[in-house]
């Protein structure tokens, strides 16, 4: 069995973004399926779908998470080695904000913005 020692690349393949990639999957799946579903429940079709009674009542919800945790999410979106060249981690108190905004046409999109290191 090969030791990493401290490489980055193995058979081709940089586990440095990789690892962290698989990490922040769950979270943004869950952070997906949110979204699918509030957008279910905004179609007058599905508002009594058994999700939509609570769902479409919620305005927003929030995540608390450790640094390693966001910056696995932020490699699932390929936006760490912009983020941190030197292949650091997220500061204490950094915050994201990943929101669903309806458009004028009726629309969704998603919008990733706010991340801040205090």
């Amino acid at each position: 069995m090969r030791q990493l020692d401290n490489q980055s690349i193995i058979d081709g393949i940089d586990v440095s973004i990789e690892i962290p990639r698989l990490d922040g999957g769950p979270l943004l799946w869950d952070i997906i399926h949110r979204m699918e579903h509030k957008v279910l429940c905004s179609d007058p079709l599905h508002t009594e779908h058994s999700v939509c009674r609570w769902m479409k009542h919620l305005k927003y919800f929030a995540y608390s998470a450790h640094d390693n945790t966001l910056q696995s999410l932020l490699a699932t979106f390929d936006a760490r080695k912009r983020l941190y060249p030197s292949g650091g981690i997220p500061q204490f108190a950094a915050a994201m904000a990943i929101e669903l905004w309806r458009t004028p046409s009726n629309d969704f999109t998603v919008k990733v913005h706010g991340i801040v290191f205090l």
